[in-house]
C-alpha cells in the first residue's frame, strides 16, 4: 500500500461513511475513529457507523469518538447520500453483516483499508491493503504521521487501542519493532497504556465469566492434545444469561496449555450458520484452513462464517486442522 495513493484518494472525496466488520473489535474501532478525526480536520463530512452494536466498547469509547450503531430509520439517508464508503479492517464486504446489502446497492465510491490476508479483494473501487502490517491502525498511523499536522490528543488513544488489540497487548508474533516504535510515539502523544489495558481486558461481566467457565469445562483436546476444540450452542448463552460478544478472547485461552498448537472455537449462530474462530501457536497456518470454508484472516489467527450446521462442520474442520498438524510433523 502506498501512502501517497491513499492520501490522494481521500483528498478527492468530500462525504464519507466509515465502517468496519460486524462485531467491531479494538482495531476496527480505533482505526475508524482516528481516520474520522483526520478527515474532519480536512473539512470533510464523515459518519462512523458499526453493526450490530458496540459490545463492551460502549462503556469506554467516550463521546468524542462519534461512533454510531446502525439503525435503519436513522442511517438510511446517511448511506444514500454518502459519496465514499470506506470499509476498515476488512477486505471482504460480506463481513459487514447486515450492512452488506446496503453496501452492494450503494452508488458511493467504495474502498477498503485492511491488513488481513486476501488474494483479491472484490467489490471495491479502490483497495489499500498491506497483509504484512500488524494492524489496520498501523496503516492509518503511517498516513497520519506523513500527512497530519494537527493535535494527536484524540487520535493517539484510538490508534494505540487498535495496535494493542491486534497484537494481544504486544504478546503476539506481529509485535514488530515498527509496532513498538509506533506505540512509543502514541504514548508520547497522550495514549495511556494502563487505561487501554483496562478498557480491553478488564470489562468482563459475571455472566461472561460463567459462560467461559461452562465452555472451558466442556473443551476437548484432540490429536494428541495438539488441538483444543470449544463448541458454543445457543443454550450456553441462555443458561449463563450471556451474549455473543462475551466470547471475545475465549479462543485464545486454550493456548495456555503447552501442548496445544491450534485452538478452535465453533459457535452455533442459529438458522444453520456457524462461526469458526482459529488460533495457532506458530507452525500451523490457520488462514489456509479457513480458506477451505471461504474465510481467512492471518496465518496465526483466522475465522470463517459458514452456512452449515455446527455438527456438519465439526468433522471437516477437525480433519483440515489435523492435516495441517501432521504436515508439519
Amino acid at each position: 500500500m502506498k501512502i501517497p495513493d491513499l492520501h490522494q484518494f481521500l483528498q478527492s472525496q468530500d462525504d464519507f461513511v466509515l465502517t468496519t466488520h460486524e462485531n467491531p473489535d479494538g482495531d476496527g474501532l480505533g482505526s475508524m475513529i482516528a481516520l474520522g478525526h483526520y478527515l474532519r480536520s480536512l473539512g470533510k463530512k464523515v459518519s462512523l457507523v458499526v453493526t450490530p452494536n458496540l459490545g463492551s466498547a460502549e462503556g469506554w469509547l467516550g463521546q468524542g469518538s462519534a461512533v454510531e450503531v446502525y439503525r435503519h430509520e436513522m442511517h438510511t439517508d446517511v448511506f444514500n447520500q454518502a459519496k465514499c464508503w470506506i470499509l476498515i479492517d476488512a477486505s471482504d464486504p460480506r463481513r459487514l453483516g447486515t450492512l452488506y446489502p446496503i453496501f452492494q446497492s450503494s452508488r458511493a465510491v467504495k474502498a477498503c483499508i485492511d491488513h488481513h490476508l486476501k488474494e483479491a479483494p472484490q467489490g471495491f473501487d479502490r483497495e489499500f491493503t498491506d497483509p504484512e502490517a500488524s494492524a489496520s491502525a498501523q496503516l492509518i498511523f503511517r498516513l497520519l504521521k506523513q500527512e497530519y499536522q494537527g493535535s494527536w490528543e484524540l487520535i493517539a488513544p484510538a490508534l494505540y487501542l487498535g495496535i494493542v488489540a491486534d497484537t494481544g497487548n504486544f504478546r503476539f508474533s506481529n509485535a514488530t519493532p515498527e509496532i513498538h516504535q509506533i506505540a512509543a510515539f502514541l504514548i508520547e502523544q497522550g495514549a495511556q497504556p494502563p487505561q487501554t489495558f483496562q478498557a480491553l481486558y478488564h470489562q468482563d461481566s459475571f455472566a461472561k465469566i460463567q459462560l467461559w467457565s461452562r465452555l472451558l469445562q466442556s473443551m476437548q483436546l484432540l490429536d494428541q492434545d495438539r488441538l483444543a476444540m470449544i463448541e458454543v450452542q445457543s443454550e450456553d448463552f441462555k443458561i449463563t444469561q450471556s451474549c455473543y460478544e462475551d466470547l471475545d478472547e475465549l479462543v485464545q485461552q486454550p493456548m495456555r496449555i503447552p501442548t496445544v498448537e491450534v485452538s478452535a472455537l465453533l459457535t452455533d449462530l442459529g438458522d444453520g450458520w456457524t462461526k469458526i474462530s482459529l488460533r495457532s501457536r506458530e507452525r500451523v497456518d490457520v488462514h489456509k484452513v479457513c480458506q477451505i470454508f471461504n474465510g481467512g484472516g492471518h496465518r496465526l489467527a483466522s475465522g470463517a462464517k459458514v452456512q452449515r450446521p455446527l455438527d456438519q462442520i465439526r468433522r471437516d474442520l477437525t480433519s483440515a486442522i489435523a492435516a495441517q498438524l501432521n504436515y508439519h510433523n
